[in-house]
């Protein structure tokens, strides 16, 4: 899969999202803004969506779904309600909020 995103306003406003790999629980996204590349493998497992892993700089394909980084960050928790919360590795406080 590839997704193209359009922008306006600057030189990396737009960006592109392709979908490098895939297993059970994890995927592996590409994207590119025009100056760079960067991977990100997200995970979903108990009760939570994390990124497990990320590289910026990668002109390469390679597969990084078992690679872990010392800090995940985890971007979405259930119950998936206003006002959820959670702590991340370096100690910040993530909160859901309905907008």
């Amino acid at each position: 899969m590839k997704y193209n995103y359009e922008g306006e306003g600057n030189e990396f406003a737009y960006y592109t999202a392709t979908i490098d790999y895939v297993s059970e629980n994890r995927v592996q996204q590409r994207t590119n803004n025009g100056g760079t590349e960067t991977i990100k493998v997200f995970e979903c497992m108990n009760v939570k969506i994390s990124v497990t892993y990320s590289k910026s700089e990668i002109f390469y394909r390679e597969d990084f779904l078992n690679k872990n980084t010392k800090n995940t960050e985890i971007l979405l928790m259930e119950p998936l309600i206003s006002g959820t919360t959670w702590t991340l590795d370096d100690s910040s406080i993530r909160t859901s909020q309905r907008t």
